[in-house]
């Protein structure tokens, strides 16, 4: 993976942007083209949108893009898996010109042609290509993982939380995009507008918004808003440690997901939330009205982090169970990633008998 360090976005100049950074088009096998594909992305609200079709970059100056809305050139990459399992699929951003993965002899050879043309990648749908963390170990330039791609619900593999999480322990950190990943039409509604990213740019153009993506100055969502996110020193068990506190739009759970601990805010009829499954100091400070003058929501929780913790992250559940993701947070740096079974044996990582 790319090194990672965490930027607060809340706490940047500029504005958030909304954007879908997975899209394929009648260039590949999506089935709008280039500019209706953007002219309908626009009409949504959205503000960038990147086009990645399989193994073609699109010819961004050829399209016809609607006023206010940012088209970035990218392509989805394909290299085989040598460690026997499904091939890769890295989602190419400001790339320019196509990519050949066919006779590669290792996957990170189309990462170093993605940063040789001075574009990112990242890890596309995990859990659809039933990757574990021992595939992506070995890669170099990385720089994070799609954690939610809306086409992938079709097979009822959208989510890839786990793999993220498990990244996260036993690797390296990284930041997380939720995307469409879209290949269908907008009125089929199977895989559009259901998975952006929020990014806060100095401006909006394709220059600013890549580099808010690379500084990972973004959340990803599928319907809630992080409105604000705050971190501070604090103290637990004696102990320098970090407190996290976070405001949203109504939700149903507000949960932070740690390696060492955690806890989940859950909504509760008589007020306030019950946090379930603290490890650490936790608070929730606000309530609002669910959806439709329905059930009372939570808005904003806080949390301590264990001082061992290696990160945190945020994760917001709606009242329709659609969620949304900060990136994550690190807590001490002196924690290490925790060896897996196999590591601790001397199985050498992502060797095709080390999966787990």
């Amino acid at each position: 993976m790319s090194r990672y360090t965490f930027v607060n976005p809340w706490l940047m100049p500029g504005k958030f942007l909304k954007g879908n950074l997975h899209t394929h088009t009648t260039l590949s096998d999506g089935e709008e083209d280039p500019a209706e594909r953007a002219a309908r992305y626009r009409a949504k609200g959205y503000d960038f949108l990147a086009i990645t079709d399989h193994g073609r970059v699109a010819r961004i100056g050829d399209i016809a893009v609607p006023d206010g809305l940012v088209l970035i050139p990218g392509v989805e990459l394909h290299p085989e898996n040598p460690y026997r399992g499904e091939e890769y699929h890295f989602v190419a951003l400001d790339v320019h010109k196509d990519i050949a993965t066919a006779g590669m002899a290792h996957p990170q050879e189309a990462l170093d042609a993605v940063a040789e043309q001075g574009g990112v990648a990242f890890a596309g749908h995990p859990y659809w290509c039933k990757h574990t963390w021992t595939e992506l170990a070995p890669l170099q330039g990385v720089l994070g993982i799609e954690v939610y791609n809306a086409t992938c619900r079709r097979i009822g593999r959208a989510d890839s939380t786990a793999q993220w999480d498990e990244y996260l322990r036993r690797v390296a950190l990284c930041g997380a995009i939720a995307t469409d990943d879209c290949h269908g039409r907008e009125e089929e509604r199977v895989d559009t507008y259901m998975g952006w990213i929020w990014l806060k740019a100095a401006r909006k153009d394709k220059d600013a918004i890549m580099d808010a993506l690379r500084r990972g100055a973004y959340y990803s969502s599928c319907g809630p808003a992080i409105e604000d996110l705050r971190v501070e020193e604090a103290e637990r068990d004696g102990a320098p440690t970090l407190r996290i506190s976070v405001r949203t739009s109504p939700a149903a759970e507000i949960a932070f997901v740690s390696d060492v601990d955690g806890a989940c805010f859950v909504a509760g009829a008589t007020g306030g939330g019950d946090a379930r499954g603290a490890g650490g100091e936790t608070r929730n400070a606000g309530e609002r009205a669910g959806e439709g003058g329905g059930e009372a929501m939570i808005s904003s929780a806080e949390y301590v982090a264990g001082p061992k913790a290696r990160y945190v992250r945020v994760e917001v559940t709606d009242g329709r169970g659609r969620k949304a993701w900060t990136n994550p947070v690190p807590v001490s740096a002196d924690a290490k990633p925790e060896p897996s079974p196999a590591v601790l044996a001397g199985i050498p990582v992502a060797a095709p008998w080390a999966q787990v």
